[in-house]
């Protein structure tokens, strides 16, 4: 798991990237390191003669391992060339590591950070996703609704860890607040731009992934004692105006993000009528993919 050499190393085409022996062997060290984790992680589950090893495991070696995989995480956002499937395998182990008491513990202090700059930016829509939507909408469409690509997406292990960290208890009251401002912050600056006006390519890739994040809390926001009441208007302030992006995969979102949805109780049968409206009429926009 130590630093690799770039030298020599293809950062222009994923497949060559994925195959490249120092990342092969990287992706194999993290499978592993994975799989010990999910084996010592919980002493309940463990035999008597391993328990020794497990608490060994817990207290020197599991706390010193997400610092790794964060160094590896914060070199993605840094713009390093990194296979996909070592990102998934990355997020998958904080995934779990949020949901095991003495790891969610070492990670609480860094838990904003990380959401930030590290796991909100995997689930916004990429260069690579704007090539394909042009390039190959028929594509872009198949790739999106295939479970064996999403096995492998750095965006669904990214989504995964969000979903956990909000989930239940502890973690959904101290962090389902802040992973909502943060959207929120995203949308306040959406709705700063004059509608029907192209948005720069950060904003418009912070927005799609905001729709995404509200789209998979879905069931967490319905069933939130709070957060319940406020749907309405919040599909309303933020999810409606989306409907009138320039850009279609913004478009797209918002039509996934208000199905999600559709199934609360409006109570101003005028909003449900406007929602209903711009989602029957994206059937004849422009884009395939909407």
């Amino acid at each position: 798991l130590a630093p690799i050499s770039t030298e020599g190393m293809p950062t222009d085409d994923k497949t060559e990237l994925k195959q490249w022996p120092w990342w092969k062997s990287k992706k194999w060290a993290l499978r592993i390191i994975n799989r010990q984790f999910d084996k010592f992680s919980n002493l309940k589950r463990l035999s008597p003669d391993l328990k020794m090893l497990a608490t060994i495991y817990r207290d020197e070696f599991a706390p010193q391992m997400l610092n790794v995989y964060a160094e590896l995480l914060n070199s993605v956002t840094a713009g390093a060339a990194v296979p996909d499937r070592v990102v998934n395998l990355s997020v998958t182990h904080l995934t779990t590591a949020v949901n095991t008491s003495f790891t969610y513990k070492a990670m609480e202090p860094f838990l904003d950070q990380m959401f930030v700059n590290i796991i909100f930016p995997l689930v916004c829509f990429t260069n690579e996703d704007a090539e394909l939507w042009e390039d190959d909408p028929h594509e872009y469409v198949r790739k999106t609704q295939d479970f064996i690509e999403d096995m492998y997406s750095p965006r669904t292990a990214a989504i995964n860890y969000i979903c956990e960290l909000t989930k239940t208890g502890k973690r959904m009251k101290d962090n389902l607040p802040k992973v909502l401002a943060h959207v929120v912050s995203v949308f306040t600056r959406f709705q700063a731009v004059p509608q029907g006006t192209p948005l720069d390519a950060k904003l418009r890739a912070e927005v799609d992934g905001a729709l995404v994040v509200i789209e998979n809390l879905h069931s967490t926001l319905e069933a939130h004692p709070e957060y319940k009441h406020q749907l309405e208007q919040m599909l309303m302030a933020y999810v409606y105006p989306a409907f009138g992006s320039v850009h279609g995969h913004i478009r797209a979102k918002a039509v996934s993000c208000a199905a999600k949805f559709s199934g609360i109780e409006f109570t101003d049968k005028e909003n449900f009528m406007r929602l209903f409206y711009v989602v029957v009429n994206a059937m004849k926009d422009r884009d395939l993919p909407v």
